[in-house]
């Protein structure tokens, strides 16, 4: 990764990343800081053609392995769970695409 890229990831991890639990097979509610984004999905036709892709991006440093589908993210009062992991190692991070449990 260029220096330019790992200050962009910081600054906008100073500004949008938060503290979540994050639950999986081999640790319960470790507390990991995350950047939460809640945006349109792709379109589609037909009835609730409003859906929401909702996605954490966590630092792969941040976890002790890869996540898994059906591990959970407690954030507030929200609980999710992971439906898909994309793996981002360009820039050292998860993505997780979640949905309420």
């Amino acid at each position: 990764m260029h220096d330019y890229e790992e200050s962009a990831l910081a600054a906008i991890d100073a500004v949008f990343q938060r503290q979540i639990l994050y639950t999986s097979a081999v640790a319960t509610d470790t507390p990991v800081l995350a950047v939460f984004s809640d945006m349109a999905a792709d379109a589609f036709q037909g009835l609730g053609a409003t859906a929401r892709q909702v996605t954490y991006e966590i630092p792969q440093s941040a976890l002790q392995q890869r996540p898994l589908k059906g591990d959970i993210l407690i954030d507030g009062d929200a609980t999710w769970r992971v439906i898909e992991v994309m793996p981002r190692d360009d820039i050292g991070r998860w993505i997780l695409s979640v949905e309420r449990p």
